[in-house]
């Protein structure tokens, strides 16, 4: 590892340098190095789950692209704790297809798997007959008041998210507008699924 790079079970930005204006940093081939961004709510040398989800997906998208298909079902397993610093992504294609396919995206580190992702993709289609309603329309962000989960909760990816409130029925009923300004890698554009995956 090169010696600009801190130790593997830290973050990029956790002692005091700066941080890159991204979640990850690619360090080669299919190995990051996550920031300080990516930092989870409950220990300070793990990853959250909301940004290493979206780039499982960026990686996918990105390593296997097909923009006739799109991603019908995501599911993530956690396997375990998601370390800080030196990770790599793996994607494989488990069931190829014309019109369906399923591919696997394993997130690894310290010598073991963290998180494995099963992605499901279909052909488009015109599905216009059959789309239901839009579900009502959200506030503006503009006209939602801030909330500042920074109070609540502990970590380098809470503290990138800007929250807003647009609803809030008590516990469990809650609409908000999420928005982060890092990107998920350092350098690269990201598809807007994975950008959505990535906060939430």
């Amino acid at each position: 590892m090169p010696e600009s790079l801190p130790a593997a079970t830290e973050h990029i930005g956790a002692a005091g340098e700066p941080v890159p204006a991204a979640y990850y940093v690619r360090l080669a081939g299919n190995r990051f190095h996550s920031t300080l961004h990516s930092q989870g709510a409950w220990n300070a040398h793990e990853q959250h789950m909301a940004p290493a989800s979206g780039l499982l997906i960026h990686e996918v998208l990105r390593r296997h692209p097909r923009p006739e298909m799109v991603i019908s079902q995501a599911t993530f397993e956690i396997l375990g704790l998601i370390h800080g610093g030196e990770f790599e992504v793996r994607t494989e294609g488990v069931r190829p297809g014309r019109t369906i396919e399923l591919i696997e995206a394993t997130l690894s580190g310290n010598g073991r798997p963290a998180v494995r992702a099963l992605i499901w993709r279909l052909l488009t289609a015109d599905t216009a007959d059959v789309a239901g309603t839009d579900g009502g329309l959200l506030r503006p962000p503009a006209d939602c008041p801030p909330y500042l989960m920074a109070r609540d909760w502990e970590g380098g990816f809470v503290r990138s998210v800007e929250f807003r409130t647009a609803y809030d029925g008590g516990p469990g009923r809650r609409a908000a507008w999420l928005r982060s300004a890092p990107a998920l890698v350092e350098g690269e554009d990201s598809p807007p699924l994975a950008r959505y995956v990535g906060v939430v």
